[in-house]
């Protein structure tokens, strides 16, 4: 349907991009996550509106890839200029600002096709999460206006632990809508097994549990009917 491929996307372009040359793991994070609309916005027309920031932060992390291309391999005067714009500040921002647009829509959208389906534990879990992103990017601009030589350990400690903690509810989220939201098509699909025979064994158990409890059922809509006769 899409969520698998929109956390691997996920995942890739936010916790696995933590390194040097983050901005090639963001680009083919946001790919993956490209592929993902496509899917999902077969059943829910609003995924479509996370394309327009998903492209613009795709593009900021290209010019960021050609920045570090040409300082570190210089092929002429015209194209080496694009290395030496003092513009890190002005693009993390404007990235910062896409990806917060890109997240509300995102959200927005899992929790529309959440209650479409019925399922109101992810729509929840999706308010949530669109709750907790508002307050970490709150968080973010707070900090930004304390001067460096005012920022404690503490507040450090806190900005690095908030920014892991956002994306990985999100995440949760998109691993619960994987699990428990489908296609029509797929609604009857056997689970695939899994390698952890524990998990396998409880599958099972579950399963026999249900088959036990619609007998149950069965039996009394049976004898209902008896007594009515």
């Amino acid at each position: 349907m899409g969520f698998g491929l929109l956390f691997l996307g996920y995942f890739i372009s936010t916790l696995m991009s933590v390194h040097a040359y983050g901005w090639a793991t963001q680009i083919l994070g946001f790919y993956l996550i490209f592929l993902a609309l496509g899917k999902l916005s077969e059943y829910k027309h609003s995924f479509k509106y996370c394309y327009i920031p998903l492209v613009l932060m795709t593009l900021c992390q290209v010019f960021v890839g050609l920045r570090w291309l040409f300082t570190e391999f210089p092929t002429s005067d015209l194209l080496s200029m694009i290395a030496f714009f003092e513009i890190d500040s002005l693009l993390n921002t404007v990235s910062v600002m896409l990806f917060l647009i890109f997240l509300f829509f995102l959200l927005s959208s899992v929790r529309e096709l959440a209650l479409d389906v019925e399922d109101t534990d992810v729509a929840k879990l999706a308010r949530r999460n669109m709750y907790i992103v508002g307050a970490y990017f709150v968080w973010n601009i707070a900090t930004a206006l304390i001067p460096p030589t005012n920022f404690s350990q503490t507040l450090t400690l806190i900005s690095i632990l908030a920014g892991f903690i956002y994306p990985i509810s999100i995440l949760y989220l998109l691993f619960r809508c994987y699990a428990r939201i489908c296609a029509p098509e797929d609604k009857d699909m056997e689970k695939k097994p899994s390698r952890f025979a524990f998990i396998n064994k409880r599958r099972e158990m579950s399963k026999k549990s249900d088959e036990k409890m619609e007998k149950m059922i069965q039996k009394l809509d049976a004898k209902k009917e008896n007594q009515k006769k």
